[in-house]
């Protein structure tokens, strides 16, 4: 017998940062990258406007390659990594590049580009609120033996459940999500919080889901929704 669960999709809503996305290691690493003098003297909670005014000085196209190489780092070459940060300041490069692992770096990188230079794209992902119920046996034990952390596959299979047979996602992704592998599954649903839900009536086992992914994937998702879904699952 496969698993089953009922997604539930209770709110849509976009949002311009991830949580924890910039570390105070992370703006010090900057102010540091952009020979910023005096960094040892700036209080902690006021890390990011220093760098945000350090990033200022620059051009925007310079201070794009500057959050590239922190954020991106070897992942990409010096001639990508520069034709990215020429793209930065008029594209919505989070969602547009052809790498989709590197999206969420670029995400991050927007978000400090479009606080310096407001007339850069604004960053926006869609965070999803919703729970995630066992309806049989099998279920109830995947979330048992998945307590902390659910695979992003199978959330992204659920989540391709409760979307238009047409819409992007599933046209992308036929096969994995009907059970090829899925390493894409990570640059879908970035991050992922979950919290354990009482229990249902015959739902003994119920997640709570926030989940932030690019709105390309998530955009025809419905507040109020619940679907039934039987997403393939890989042998652990």
């Amino acid at each position: 017998m496969k698993p089953k669960f009922e997604l539930k999709i209770n709110t849509v809503e976009t949002v311009n940062e991830l949580p924890e996305s910039w570390s105070t290691a992370a703006y010090r690493e900057l102010l540091t990258q952009l020979e910023f003098d005096g960094l040892e003297d700036v209080p902690e909670d006021q890390l990011r406007d220093y760098a945000v005014m350090a990033l200022q000085d620059l051009e925007p196209a310079d201070a794009a390659a500057a959050l590239v190489e922190l954020t991106i780092g070897d992942r990409l070459s010096d001639g990508r990594k520069q034709n990215l940060a020429t793209d930065m300041p008029t594209d919505r490069c989070w969602e547009e590049y052809p790498d989709l692992s590197c999206h969420e770096a670029i995400f991050n990188a927007q978000i400090l580009l479009n606080q310096a230079f407001p007339e850069t794209p604004i960053p926006e992902i869609n965070k999803v609120g919703a729970a995630l119920s066992s309806l049989n046996q099998p279920a109830e034990q995947f979330l048992v033996d998945h307590a902390t952390a659910i695979p992003e596959a199978v959330l992204v299979r659920c989540l391709a459940s409760a979307a238009a047979e047409d819409s992007i996602l599933n046209r992308l992704f036929e096969d994995p999500i009907a059970g090829a592998d899925f390493p894409e599954a990570e640059n879908i649903a970035w991050q992922v919080i979950t919290e354990s839900l009482p229990p249902e009536g015959s739902k003994r086992q119920r997640r709570s889901l926030s989940l932030y992914s690019p709105i390309r994937w998530t955009s025809d998702l419905e507040d109020d929704l619940a679907v039934e879904c039987e997403p393939f699952i890989e042998e652990d």
